[in-house]
């Protein structure tokens, strides 16, 4: 199997599956045969616990796993059982999924109806061992071929003792069973693979090698090392590029670090990555890879344009190569250019193509395409659509309306997959599937600035942007009133979707640029300074605030053009309570100052003031006591169907809140970390009132229903896309980056978002919260301590503040 590195002795960077016992006072060998249930300490598959005392389960699990190991009575010992961190299922789902009359996880005393070890076949060997018959096996001692060892006539051989070289001595007593008579080379245990070198010290003891050739000398003959040519004492993985590992130089099974990839697109546990352009790239075919990270110890995800090198084992899902368990990730470099879409034909991806195999992982797109079946699969459905053959699936991005038969795409972008019998393109976003070619939307940003006489990049960058990546090289044309200059076109590449504009600052002042494609134009507001222009504070953010009492709060205070030499100082005043510095200072070159705003320790209401020349701004706060930013989950809806799926949110603060400083994201499945976040709207809700997210608006009762049509406030396809089993966390988005990280407040969790529930317990059913107190998500979840449950599609009461009844006993 070409892993005779990677298992079969005790050593590091080696699996093994390992029982440890308890000595109970005996020899370590009597420890072992003697062993009960209650005496099995740990149990280990692949280094990784099963089972075993709490104390060491606790001290080889993460803590943010330990959950996922319940705690259990072994026969009067307390072990933990990580039976749902190894399946997703917990010991009582699995024991409701079983016969009642199946045997238990365990037995502290013998079971009960244990089968017999001695020999049995209904109506054959019923009278057992006698004297004419010495082993019971039904033939008398005179005609049996081995009188004294059990080996009954068997179908499988034709009705007659098996004996192989026709000696008439049966097989299971011949000393030679393959050869007559009794001169046959004997095995030796102590030489597996009989090369006359003894296991102990040979360096591939299951496959011979006489010789004993190691090149890398790492202590791993050549005929069973994976990778002959590097040292892996120390590093149990072979390198490996992505070429590599797609052109099969490396067997399934196979632990390696994956050079350099390109992450291209990325789902809650999928990533797909491709070859970087630069030293090592030899062409598209065979450049992509998927690599699925639900089943190893890595936690974090990257994100496109991300440059990363992965440890993980090579294996096949659907027939499909990828890279799982992964071990470790090592982020080389972010904010890349993701590699541009090859130009394929459907005919040449899908099954049997030309490219179906060499463009797996891959970014592709195809053009002018038609759809020829709106559901494959039926009469089952799994959201996917065929354009000429091939298959569109949902698996990052779901096409919405579903497209019907005779429907006509000019591009479709995405990743060539293969799952489940087929090959698909997976699109990423919305920009990767069009019905005509991409408009320009507008510029990057709405205004500019640029020092005079300088040539490049402006403050921020000015990007001509267009509505989806481009069909083949796109001109664009500029015009620029008198105090800028710059290209007269500049050219969106091929599969790209914006394109800089490098401007120079002719003369100082207030100058327009424009940009026009097909007939449409769009314009940004280019300021041109130098020392003399006058510096004013444009922005305050955020401009209005909830702060728990005692804290602080991140403000930001944004110039019209970047501060002259020697920095600029702006003044500051505040009231309420509220604590800030007196001044600022704007650094040289910069055009944005950053400061702490300090609250009080009472409730309070305060202004602060920031000033510079004739400009000012004003920013207002909260200081709150109590539940500082409560806001929790009022309802939950998960129903039938694909669009049945909202959440409720409700201000239980006391005070307005200002909703775009709060996120909610979804875990999906097993996954730890958030697989989709989003930030809620810019939107002020006042105390006792409820704010509503639901997947999607569109379509006709009852999917979605016309309760959550009626009163969906926001929708989120991404969010709210949960199932059964998935968890909701609540934040205040401190960063203000959107994402839910280390720097931001949880304020309400729906379940515990580091553990899976061990089915779809949340499937078809409507929750509605009866206690209103925030569920910070660090213990276990009882839906019904905080939620009353209602039958699959009641919504009667969605979009309303709660006023349930005491929670169910």
């Amino acid at each position: 199997m070409g892993i005779s590195d990677q298992v079969g002795m005790l050593k590091v960077g080696q699996f093994a599956d390992l029982a440890l016992f308890e000595m109970a006072g005996r020899t370590p060998y009597r420890a072992v045969i003697d062993a009960g249930t209650p005496e099995v300490a740990l149990v280990t598959r692949a280094g990784e616990p099963l089972l075993g005392d709490s104390n060491i389960v606790e001290a080889l699990v993460a803590s943010m796993q330990i959950n996922a190991c319940e705690v259990v009575d072994v026969c009067g010992r307390q072990r933990r059982l990580c039976l749902e961190r190894d399946t997703g299922l917990n010991l009582q789902t699995v024991l409701n999924g079983v016969h009642p009359e199946s045997y238990g996880p365990f037995f502290c005393e013998d079971p009960p109806d244990e089968p017999t070890c001695e020999p049995y076949r209904p109506g054959e060997f019923v009278e057992g061992i006698s004297a004419t018959d010495s082993d019971g096996d039904g033939i008398v001692d005179a005609e049996d071929n081995c009188p004294y060892q059990f080996n009954p006539l068997r179908p499988i051989e034709d009705g007659v003792q098996a004996d192989v070289d026709s000696d008439e001595f049966g097989d299971e007593c011949d000393v030679c069973p393959l050869t007559l008579g009794d001169m046959c080379e004997m095995y030796d245990p102590n030489d597996r693979d009989s090369d006359g070198i003894p296991n102990a010290t040979d360096n591939c003891p299951a496959v011979a090698n006489p010789d004993q050739t190691d090149a890398d000398g790492d202590g791993i003959g050549d005929v069973c090392d994976v990778c002959p040519e590097y040292d892996n004492t120390n590093d149990p993985t072979c390198p490996a590029t992505i070429y590599e590992i797609r052109q099969g130089i490396y067997p399934i099974g196979t632990r390696v670090t994956m050079a350099e990839g390109i992450v291209t697109a990325v789902t809650e546990n999928t990533v797909f990555v491709q070859v970087p352009e630069g030293a090592g790239f030899n062409g598209v075919e065979n450049s992509g890879l998927q690599l699925f990270f639900g089943n190893g110890q890595v936690a974090e995800r990257p994100t496109p344009g991300d440059v990363i090198s992965v440890a993980g084992a090579l294996s096949e899902f659907g027939d499909a190569l990828q890279m799982d368990s992964i071990q470790s990730m090592n982020v080389i470099s972010t904010g890349n250019a993701v590699p541009a879409p090859q130009d394929v034909t459907p005919a040449e991806v899908i099954n049997g193509g030309a490219k179906a195999e060499t463009h797996q992982g891959v970014l592709i797109r195809i053009t002018d395409v038609t759809v020829t079946s709106e559901n494959p699969d039926a009469p089952q459905d799994f959201q996917e659509f065929e354009v000429d053959g091939l298959r569109v699936d949902d698996l990052l991005y779901l096409v919405e309306p579903r497209p019907t038969v005779g429907e006509e795409f000019m591009v479709i972008v995405g990743v060539l997959h293969y799952s489940f019998g087929n090959t698909k393109i997976l699109p990423r976003v919305a920009s990767d599937v069009l019905t005509g070619p991409p408009s320009i939307t507008g510029f990057s940003a709405a205004s500019v600035s640029i020092e005079v006489g300088a040539t490049g990049s402006t403050l921020p960058d000015l990007e001509v942007v267009l509505s989806g990546p481009a069909l083949g090289d796109t001109t664009v044309d500029l015009a620029y009133t008198a105090g800028i200059s710059g290209p007269a076109q500049v050219v969106v590449p091929n599969g790209a979707s914006s394109v800089e504009v490098l401007l120079t600052g002719v003369a100082t002042g207030v100058e327009t640029v424009s940009a026009t494609l097909d007939g449409q134009t769009v314009d940004a507001t280019v300021v041109v300074y130098d020392d003399a222009t006058v510096r004013e504070i444009i922005e305050i953010s955020p401009a209005t605030a909830d702060l728990p009492v005692d804290s602080t709060q991140e403000i930001t205070l944004t110039l019209n053009v970047p501060a002259p030499a020697g920095g600029l100082t702006i003044n500051l005043s505040v009231d309420g309570g509220f604590t800030a510095p007196a001044t600022v200072t704007v650094p040289e070159g910069n055009n944005s100052v950053s400061f702490d705003l300090g609250a009080p320790a009472a409730a309070a209401t305060g202004t602060l003031t920031a000033t510079l020349g004739a400009s000012t701004v004003n920013g207002t706060f909260e200081a709150i006591e109590g539940v500082p930013g409560c806001l929790i989950i009022s309802e939950y809806v998960e129903g039938s169907g694909s669009n049945n799926k909202a959440i409720e949110l409700f201000n239980c603060s006391g005070q307005p809140l200002q909703l775009d400083q709060y996120g909610i994201c979804l875990i999906s499945n097993a996954a730890t970390t958030c697989s989709q976040s989003v930030t809620l709207d810019s939107v002020t809700l006042a105390a006792g009132e409820v704010h509503t997210l639901c997947k999607s608006q569109s379509g006709s009762d009852p999917d979605p229903l016309a309760g959550i049509t009626a009163n969906c406030d926001q929708e989120s396809a991404g969010v709210m896309n949960h199932n059964g089993d998935d968890r909701f966390i609540v934040y205040i988005d401190a960063d203000g980056n959107g994402a839910f990280g280390s720097a931001d407040t949880i304020v309400d969790t729906f379940g515990q978002p580091t553990v899976r529930p061990g089915s779809t317990i949340w499937a078809d059913k409507t929750y509605r919260r009866c206690d209103l107190t925030p569920f910070d998500g660090q213990s276990a979840f009882n839906v019904l301590a905080f939620y009353n449950e209602y039958a699959n599609g009641t919504v009667d009461d969605f979009g309303t503040a709660p006023n349930e009844p005491a929670c169910a006993p």
